[in-house]
């Protein structure tokens, strides 16, 4: 119950970090929750068996993988010079992706290799999101 309620919490964070409090952001929440826990529990769920444990891991990762493509978009824009091709939500896609580690991780690592891993991921979600809006000013 402690590593759910932990990998729903890493999983909050996460996406709180990526989206802030933005409206149209808000399904982020709800789908990195469910990422976070599904992950955890899948893990949890496999047992101790070295085999069961990397068959969870593998099906998370397709899983995953095909929830974040969801979150890539390739559009036109006049903005780039060579391709004239814009793509959005990679930034997404790999919060996503992370999510989803560290609610396997969670489930079958230390918890002090997690904390190190989230504080990291959050001072580059944090900076990444004041650089962004530092440019915008611009």
């Amino acid at each position: 119950m402690v590593r759910l309620g932990l990998a729903a919490l890493a999983a909050y964070t996460i996406a709180l970090s990526h989206g802030g409090l933005q409206t149209h952001r808000r399904h982020h929440y709800r789908l990195h929750i469910l990422v976070g826990l599904s992950a955890c529990l899948m893990l949890l769920s496999a047992g101790d068996s070295p085999d069961a444990r990397s068959r969870a891991i593998q099906g998370v990762a397709i899983g995953v993988g095909l929830l974040g493509s969801g979150h890539i978009l390739q559009a036109p824009s006049s903005q780039t010079e060579h391709s004239g091709v814009s793509i959005h939500g990679l930034t997404s896609a790999a919060t996503v992706w992370f999510t989803a580690t560290v609610g396997i991780s969670i489930a079958t690592s230390n918890l002090m290799t997690v904390a190190t891993a989230m504080l990291l991921a959050l001072i580059c979600l944090f900076l990444g999101n004041q650089f962004y809006r530092d440019n915008r000013t611009h």
